[in-house]
């Protein structure tokens, strides 16, 4: 009612009211830590609408705090999913609220680091490596591993008296996990564990080039600067097999053996425990309602599926692998903006998983693309002796090749006075689809029966949605 009064009548002593409700609510001690965190979100929202700065940059840093109070280390990652989805763009409205009031790009960037991916961070912490703590401080290490353990077992399923039980008490030790955490933070050489970046690390990274970090609130946007051809139900990908042969050719300059195993849920996880590259060529479905459940379709189609949710259960930062090459439709994408700060997707749980790079797609992508693509950056990869660099160098290749080469077409067209490809019109229509590579069906999954197979893209930026994530 206050901020009513306020907007109707301009009264700062209303809105100085609104305010100190909200502070009240805040730090209420019988609320939950969830209800203490979205009166401090939406005090944040109302300062930042009404031009508040300093107030909304006090409300930013208390939603961090009350995060971090969530316990979300005793929770499965569903339930982490929905409770983080209340608090959908929480995070870039307090890098707003940084910004606004001045307190730099460090702070915005911090606030930034913190918000976002807390489910990622949540299982992140479970696969650290501790050897530095280990050498310096061996009773922590050792504290720290008995904790970690007893949470990464499964979480209860179940109401009975025994479930509840075993919940409480992967309650007690999630708060003495985060509790942990905090002791370590504060002894010396070790203060920045399982925390943000530094400013000296920030700097560190940007030694070779600028970091662009993109945040986008609908109070302002700021740039920081710092092969699975046939899937029962899906249309064949006719180059989903080219794709396999020219990567399999290349795996020889690599030395590496490339191994086709069984396209099975169950064999295709063992197979990961072992493996440096995983190339997968195939269809891939974004869940609107549930990222978690997103999946790679297999030869079994929609049965079972490899779904983000098996990825993140998957522990592989023993191993390590290289890469992991997701050839598919919007395996980096996120259709509900509820969880758009959490990036839970494809692309995300093979880094969780412990990949080191990760290459996907943003958005649809037509079949004959993704083997241009796949060719020039494996074999600039291999050039590159499978470095860090060659991975995002070998991508940004591709991607400005065959930018050129469209381009280029698009110029002999315009030039030969002819309104379409060859091979499809500009406006989206099919007159003729090429066997050359350009052409061909999207990896995005639809049913075989549908009527709109011929509603392809005009092609012109097929080149765009590659992405690459890693070191």
């Amino acid at each position: 009612m206050n901020v009513l009064r306020y907007e109707r009548d301009g009264q700062i002593l209303d809105f100085e009211k609104a305010l100190d409700c909200f502070r009240s609510a805040m730090c209420q001690p019988n609320a939950s830590s969830v209800d203490q965190l979205t009166a401090g979100a939406t005090m944040l929202q109302n300062c930042l609408t009404h031009s508040h700065w300093q107030d909304a940059f006090e409300a930013a840093e208390f939603v961090f705090e009350r995060i971090s109070n969530l316990a979300l280390r005793s929770l499965d990652n569903e339930d982490k999913q929905h409770l983080l989805g209340l608090m959908a763009e929480v995070a870039s409205d307090d890098v707003a609220a940084a910004l606004f009031a001045n307190k730099g790009c460090l702070a915005a960037l911090n606030l930034l680091e913190q918000g976002r991916g807390v489910l990622a961070e949540s299982i992140e912490a479970m696969r650290v490596d501790i050897m530095q703590l280990q050498e310096q401080y061996p009773d922590m290490a050792q504290e720290f591993v008995r904790l970690r353990d007893e949470l990464e077992g499964a979480a209860p399923d179940s109401d009975d008296e025994e479930g509840i039980s075993r919940s409480d008490q992967r309650y007690k030790t999630g708060k003495e996990f985060d509790k942990l955490i905090g002791d370590i933070r504060a002894l010396p050489e070790v203060s920045s564990f399982l925390g943000p970046p530094s400013e000296a690390e920030i700097q560190d990274a940007a030694k070779d080039g600028p970091l662009v970090i993109i945040n986008v609130s609908k109070y302002r946007c700021d740039a920081l600067l710092v092969a699975v051809e046939n899937t029962l139900g899906q249309r064949p990908l006719r180059f989903a097999t080219q794709e396999r042969g020219e990567l399999r050719e290349l795996c020889g300059s690599m030395e590496l053996t490339p191994v086709e195993p069984i396209r099975e849920k169950e064999r295709l996880k063992e197979c990961l425990q072992l493996c440096k590259i995983f190339h997968f060529a195939g269809h891939c479905s974004t869940n609107y309602h549930n990222p978690l459940n997103s999946h790679l379709f297999l030869d079994d189609g929609d049965a079972n599926p490899l779904r983000v949710s098996d990825l993140l259960d998957i522990n592989l930062h023993k191993s390590s692998p290289f890469l992991a090459y997701l050839s598919a439709c919007g395996t980096g994408q996120i259709l509900d903006e509820t969880f758009i700060d959490e990036s839970i997707h494809l692309i995300s749980a093979c880094q969780l998983a412990g990949f080191r790079h990760v290459i996907g797609t943003l958005w649809d992508v037509e079949d004959g693309f993704c083997v241009k693509v796949a060719k020039i950056t494996y074999k600039e990869i291999g050039d590159g002796k499978m470095s860090d660099e060659s991975v995002s160098r070998g991508l940004h290749k591709a991607s400005r090749k065959l930018r050129d080469d469209t381009l280029g077409d698009l110029r002999e067209f315009r030039k030969a006075g002819r309104q379409s490809r060859s091979d499809r019109t500009l406006d989206g229509g099919v007159t003729n689809m090429r066997d050359d590579g350009r052409g061909g069906l999207s990896r995005k999954p639809k049913f075989v029966d549908s009527d709109d197979e011929d509603d392809l893209e005009t092609g012109l930026l097929d080149w765009v949605p590659y992405v690459h994530f890693g070191v």
